[in-house]
C-alpha cells in the first residue's frame, strides 16, 4: 500500500509558514504570542448564551448568520453615501479567522500576488499560500508605519493587500491620512484591500483610528473583517464577521458555508447581547490593558 502524502499546498504551508502551533500559556506565565484577553467574558453575554441553549436554540442557523445579528451589525457600519448597508451585506463567520479564510480563498487563486506589510499577523500569509497565491512582503518604515514608497513599487498588479489596523503585532494605528495615501496609490487599480480591524476598540489617547470603510478612496474596494474576540473578551466563542463589495461578500459567504457551515446559534445570541453592553464595560477592559502596557 502506498503511503498517503499531503497535497502540495500543505507541503508549501509547512515550508513557508511562520505560525507556531500555539497552546495556552502555562500557569504563572504570560504568552505574548496570542492576542488573548485575560478579562472574563462579560456576564450578560454568558447569560444570553445559556438562555438560548435552555430555550432550545441549538439547531442550524442561517448560513450567513442570524438575520437579526446581521441587521444589527449592518446598522453599525460607517455611512456609505452610495450604499445602504443591510443584512445581506454581512456574513457572520467562525471568528475573524473564518472571515479572513473565506475572503482569501474566495478571491485569491494560483499565481495571484498579495501584498502584506510586515511584520504582520502570520495567518495572512498562510492563507495566501493555501489559496495558491504568492506573498509579497513589504517591510514597514522605521516608525513602523507603512513605507508608502515601497508600497507604491509593490502594489501594481497585486490582486489584494491585507493588513490589520490597529496593527497586530506592532500596535501601530494607521490613521486617516495614511489610509487616504494608500487609496491614492491604488487609484485606478482592481486591488482589493482586506482590513482586519479586530483591535479597533483598543486605541488610546493620542491616536485616532479610522476604519477603511470610512475612507472614500478605499471603501469601494475594502473588505472589512471584524471579530467579537478582542472587544468583548470572547476569543473562545469564535464569532466574527465581514463585509465589503457585494460580489466579494457573496463569494466569501459561499466559501464559508462550504468550509464551516453556520456559526452556532447560541453564540450568535451571545453576540447580540454583547452589542447591547454599555461602552463602560469595554472601556474598563481597555483601561486595564492600557495600565498593563504602561508598566
Amino acid at each position: 500500500m502506498t503511503a498517503a502524502r499531503p497535497a502540495c499546498r500543505i507541503e508549501e504551508l509547512r515550508r513557508f509558514s511562520r505560525r507556531p502551533a500555539l497552546t495556552p500559556a502555562p500557569p504563572g506565565a504570560v504568552s505574548l504570542a496570542m492576542g488573548e484577553p485575560d478579562c472574563p467574558t462579560p456576564a450578560p453575554v454568558i447569560e444570553a448564551a445559556v438562555a438560548a441553549l435552555r430555550a432550545g436554540d441549538t439547531h442550524y442557523a442561517d448560513q450567513k448568520g442570524l438575520p437579526e445579528l446581521r441587521t444589527r451589525l449592518a446598522s453599525l457600519l460607517p455611512a456609505h453615501p452610495g450604499r445602504t448597508w443591510s443584512a445581506d451585506d454581512v456574513v457572520v463567520t467562525h471568528g475573524a479567522t473564518g472571515a479572513l479564510a473565506a475572503v482569501v480563498l474566495a478571491m485569491v487563486g494560483p499565481g495571484d500576488r498579495v501584498v502584506i506589510p510586515e511584520p504582520a499577523y502570520s495567518l495572512y500569509a498562510d492563507l495566501v499560500v493555501l489559496a495558491g497565491g504568492t506573498v509579497d512582503f513589504v517591510p514597514l518604515g522605521r516608525d513602523l508605519h507603512w513605507d508608502l514608497d515601497a508600497l507604491a513599487a509593490a502594489l501594481p498588479g497585486a490582486s489584494m493587500m491585507i493588513f490589520s489596523n490597529p496593527s497586530n503585532p506592532t500596535g501601530i494605528v494607521h490613521g486617516e491620512p495614511e489610509l487616504k495615501a494608500l487609496g491614492e496609490l491604488l487609484n485606478g487599480s482592481g486591488t482589493l484591500v482586506v482590513s482586519d480591524e479586530a483591535y479597533h476598540r483598543l486605541v488610546y489617547p493620542g491616536h485616532e483610528w479610522t476604519s477603511a470603510l470610512a475612507v472614500e478612496s478605499l471603501r469601494d474596494r475594502a473588505v472589512y473583517v471584524q471579530t467579537f474576540s478582542k472587544t468583548y473578551a470572547m476569543t473562545g466563542w469564535r464569532v466574527g464577521y465581514l463585509t465589503g463589495p457585494r460580489e466579494v461578500v457573496d463569494a466569501a459567504a459561499q466559501v464559508h458555508r462550504t468550509l464551516n457551515g453556520s456559526v452556532n446559534t447560541a453564540v450568535q445570541r451571545a453576540a447580540l447581547a454583547a452589542l447591547d453592553l454599555p461602552d463602560s464595560v469595554v472601556d474598563a477592559m481597555a483601561d486595564t490593558y492600557g495600565g498593563v502596557a504602561s508598566w
